[in-house]
């Protein structure tokens, strides 16, 4: 599963509600997370 970070457009690994695999919260400003099923654009460690 992925999610979408709305302002900058970037795609984590994780889900809407919780932790992405780079390690942020997106219970922080949920109404700019948007679960997709597009590819992981992050390139931190732990989304990459």
């Amino acid at each position: 599963m992925a999610v979408t970070h709305t302002p900058t457009g970037i795609v984590h690994k994780g889900q809407k509600g919780g932790t992405t695999g780079c390690g942020t919260d997106t219970k922080d400003h949920p109404a700019h997370w948007i679960n997709t099923s597009a590819k992981i654009t992050c390139t931190k460690n732990g989304c990459k």
